[in-house]
């Protein structure tokens, strides 16, 4: 058992560089005692994803009144549709003596780093891992070998995700996705030390 129950993982990086896949992995080691947080998005769901497991899918208005009424720890606005995390559901999470597994992109781990930092007591210890990929080929050919998204879409999350890639030296942590158990591993290492697991 973990002792800083207020932990939380922050995930993230760019479009395709292997997060879902490299999280997965990270999930099989049940010691780490993770939970998934589930993000908030307005986007239409991709096949195969289910609500209040791969997101809690909500219109723009019910996520605009939740933005009006502070319910977001962080939220953005990127590819027409609005993502975000909220509160209560890391609050389950810690209720349940979990650690929160938030796996969001990249300007979304930023808002949550620096809201933190300015707070005299943060509410919680954050863990930033940025997980980057082998080359921006890379990233191009995940995205378009997922088959939902137009040239044009691809073409803007490639741009987006090399805009990103500049933002990798403010997290605490960033691993290599040159292969997916490997970084797995890594992180793996990186939450024994963070979260005081023996």
């Amino acid at each position: 058992m973990n002792k800083k129950k207020k932990s939380i993982v922050i995930f993230t990086g760019p479009s395709g560089v292997g997060k879902g896949t490299v999280e997965q992995l990270v999930f099989n080691y049940d010691e780490l005692n993770l939970s998934l947080s589930c993000s908030a998005t307005t986007r239409s769901p991709r096949g195969g994803e289910t609500n209040g497991i791969h997101y809690y899918f909500i219109s723009k208005e019910e996520f605009k009144d939740r933005i009006k009424n502070k319910k977001f720890l962080e939220h953005s606005f990127h590819f027409d549709n609005y993502y975000g995390t909220l509160y209560s559901e890391l609050d389950n999470i810690i209720a349940r003596n979990k650690v929160p597994f938030l796996e969001i992109e990249t300007n979304g781990a930023k808002i949550i780093a620096q809201k933190m930092q300015k707070l005299k007591n943060p509410p919680y210890n954050l863990i930033t891992i940025f997980l980057s990929p082998p080359s921006i080929t890379d990233i191009y050919k995940r995205i378009k070998n997922r088959g939902t998204e137009n040239a044009q879409t691809i073409k803007n999350r490639v741009n987006k995700a090399k805009e990103e890639l500049l933002e990798a030296g403010n997290f605490k942590y960033v691993v290599y996705n040159d292969r997916p158990e490997r970084a797995a591993q890594e992180i793996r290492e990186i939450l024994h030390k963070e979260l005081d697991i023996d």
